[in-house]
């Protein structure tokens, strides 16, 4: 039938009739929004995980008011951060007032600012930063994610600056607030610093620190640091430590120089060769360095100490 006279046809009931429908369907279908209506709310949540565009924040910025205009202006500067522009991040900081900062804002400040001090390597600028007396008064308040970011930052400041000490004690709080995956990374930093101080001092602080979990630290540093004791001693030391820290951070998850004692122990040689001139000009010498070993040796056999088999050989 052609379509023409088919649409002359149409009366005005029939017109009536197919106009209810369309809208019966209309109203259906809006009925039937809102199930669809949380997948849609699902995708801008999708979106914010993009990067931001530090250009409509700065837009939105000039049309704000203190603080919101404040809050904007550093969410730009991390976005700038965040994909390697440090330069237009400094320049977006460098005139704010942070005294004039809310506690946020401040907290974010610190943030951007000790972030573009490190990359610079200003460490000075960003132990200042990072150890002002008003943010020791921010952590109860702040997020936890922020915190880790602020603790990491002074921790790695205080390495840089030879502050061992209140590094390994930032990484103790720090501690607390990371998951098990970021546990190892963590627990080598302190071992590193650690490692850094001498014998004696580990010692006087495993036995002076107030903090208990400090202390089990020093201890184990200390036992890994003494040179005056052998493979073997060092290993039952390391077993009295295990026994009287069960509760430690470390016992369940030593370092890697202690995790491969055992190996080295296993390792040991079993037999020796001294190759020693004893005849001609340098017999003397050799008898020298021949006497001085076996009295090391033997002393070594008296303590019960490992003493492999020495064979000697002269090599004139």
């Amino acid at each position: 039938m052609p379509i023409r006279p088919f649409a002359r046809n149409l009366s005005t009931n029939t017109l009536s009739t197919l106009l209810v429908s369309a809208l019966v369907f209309g109203l259906v279908s809006c009925s039937s929004t809102p199930p669809q209506s949380g997948k849609r709310d699902q995708a801008p949540a999708k979106t914010q995980t993009v990067k931001a565009n530090p250009a409509k924040l700065l837009e939105q910025a000039k049309q704000s008011q203190s603080p919101e205009r404040e809050n904007l202006i550093l969410q730009a500067a991390q976005a700038y951060i965040d994909t390697g522009k440090f330069n237009l991040a400094r320049d977006l900081v460098t005139d704010m007032d942070q005294d004039k900062l809310n506690d946020p804002a401040y907290i974010k400040y610190t943030d951007v600012v000790s972030t573009l001090a490190l990359q610079e390597k200003a460490n000075f600028v960003a132990h200042g930063i990072l150890t002002k007396p008003r943010l020791e008064q921010q952590w109860q308040a702040m997020e936890p994610d922020m915190e880790i970011a602020l603790r990491e930052k002074r921790a790695q400041v205080f390495s840089l600056l030879g502050e061992a000490k209140n590094g390994i004690n930032e990484r103790i709080q720090l501690a607390a607030l990371l998951g098990k995956k970021q546990q190892q990374a963590n627990s080598d930093a302190i071992w590193k610093d650690l490692m850094s101080l001498p014998y004696e001092e580990l010692q006087e602080l495993a036995q002076t620190e107030h903090s208990e979990v400090a202390r089990g630290w020093y201890n184990l540093a200390a036992i890994n640091k003494n040179n005056q004791i052998d493979l073997e001693q060092q290993r039952q030391q390391l077993q009295g430590w295990l026994q009287q820290w069960r509760q430690h951070p470390a016992h369940d998850n030593l370092p890697n120089d202690l995790r491969v004692l055992q190996t080295l122990i296993d390792k040991q040689p079993k037999q020796i060769a001294l190759l020693l001139p004893m005849q001609g000009k340098l017999a003397e010498a050799g008898e020298a360095v021949r006497d001085g070993f076996f009295a090391a040796y033997y002393q070594a056999l008296s303590t019960g100490r490992h003493t492999p088999e020495v064979r000697q050989y002269d090599s004139s």
